[in-house]
């Protein structure tokens, strides 16, 4: 399953408030990327993956049951984010909606939050179902989701 963001922001590292600092190396690339679902330029081949996630539902902090990798470039004008999302999963996914900016929590989702702000409370997540399905919204005060 690939899934992959288009976001007009820049990166920047950060470190979370119990002092665990997450970095991902990524790069500046000059290749023109299509969005299309597809990680097949050139870029993607060189970029870093990004593995060692963790579940914040159902269960906080443990080990996906399925891998994930995510790779990250930009360009001038944009941040690029590729996902591929590992699933063996026979049974059908949780969907509680067909509507954009759904409940996230209760959704089988890949989500990517961005604090530009370095202040580890406010931010922008974006999120896609395995449909294809979309979610866009600020984060405030460290935990509040507010659709835009």
């Amino acid at each position: 399953m690939f899934f992959l963001f288009f976001l007009s922001l820049q990166a920047r590292g950060q470190t979370d408030p119990d002092g665990y600092e997450f970095e991902v190396e990524i790069f500046e690339i000059d290749d023109d990327i299509k969005i299309d679902g597809r990680l097949d330029e050139g870029a993607w081949g060189r970029a870093k993956k990004v593995t060692g996630f963790i579940q914040q539902f159902p269960d906080e902090g443990d080990p996906p049951a399925e891998e994930t990798e995510v790779k990250i470039i930009y360009d001038q004008r944009n941040l690029y984010i590729g996902a591929r999302i590992h699933d063996t999963t026979e049974s059908p996914h949780i969907i509680s909606s067909l509507q954009r900016d759904y409940d996230f929590f209760e959704n089988d989702a890949f989500g990517v939050l961005l604090g530009p702000y370095d202040d580890g409370a406010n931010g922008f997540f974006f999120a896609v179902n395995p449909l294809n399905i979309q979610l866009e919204a600020l984060v405030t005060n460290g935990d509040n989701l507010q659709e835009v």
